[in-house]
């Protein structure tokens, strides 16, 4: 069973994508290049409306739209009318070798991933390069930084934090008379102060992360 199940892993290829720019012309070269590869079953869902944070929305008339197509006619139909989807993710069956998939998407956590899994790993593998390749190919230089581990950390917790620490200190200094934040009561005031910071950081963290996502996506389409 184990040797088995590595067998089967070996064959399974996955990488994380980089923010790209994606359109028409790329979209229609990646179908037609699968296309090659055989006779194939895919499609793709695209959504929109999301929450930028990834929280459910409160409304029936805020939830997330979905479509799923299942040709190119619907799918460049959707992408024309829409402009820019929150989601994409294509699912590529190969008959007889393997299957496929990709999704990018803008609501947090942004991102992008590609699976490959094939009955040979001499196909699946080469594939999975190939398709990378494609990925790398129209990666928007520098934008990656702000969806690395260390640039996400920057804007959801260093920025936050600090910024909200210098604006709790410094309405404390301005509303709070000096005999009560150096007397008895300066406890009290430090733990207030504490958990406002947190509150305040967690306010500037959500907006960050919301301006960044719709100023700098982490892909983009363009028909």
């Amino acid at each position: 069973m184990s040797v088995q199940k590595q067998e089967e892993n070996s064959n399974e290829f996955k990488s994380n994508l980089p923010a790209c720019h994606l359109d028409a012309q790329g979209l229609e070269s990646l179908l037609s290049r699968l296309e090659r590869e055989g006779e194939i079953n895919w499609q793709a869902v695209l959504a929109r409306g999301c929450n930028p944070l990834g929280r459910k929305k409160k409304t029936e008339q805020e939830e997330e739209e979905e479509v799923t197509v299942s040709s190119r006619e619907e799918l460049f139909a959707v992408l024309d009318e829409w402009g820019q989807p929150d989601r994409m993710s294509l699912t590529v069956e190969v008959v007889n070798r393997g299957a496929l998939s990709f999704v990018l998407k803008n609501c947090y956590p942004a991102a992008g991933s590609l699976v490959v899994h094939g009955l040979y790993r001499e196909w699946a593998e080469p594939l999975h390069e190939e398709l990378l390749s494609f990925f790398n190919s129209i990666r928007v230089s520098g934008r990656g930084i702000l969806y690395s581990k260390m640039g996400f950390s920057v804007v959801h917790s260093f920025v936050p934090l600090a910024l909200a620490f210098v604006v709790v200190t410094g309405l404390e200094i301005l509303l709070v008379p000096y005999e009560y934040r150096s007397g008895e009561a300066l406890g009290w005031l430090t733990a207030f102060s504490i958990l406002l910071t947190l509150r305040v950081a967690y306010s500037f963290s959500d907006y960050f992360i919301t301006k960044i996502l719709r100023r700098f996506p982490f892909w983009e389409w363009q028909g």
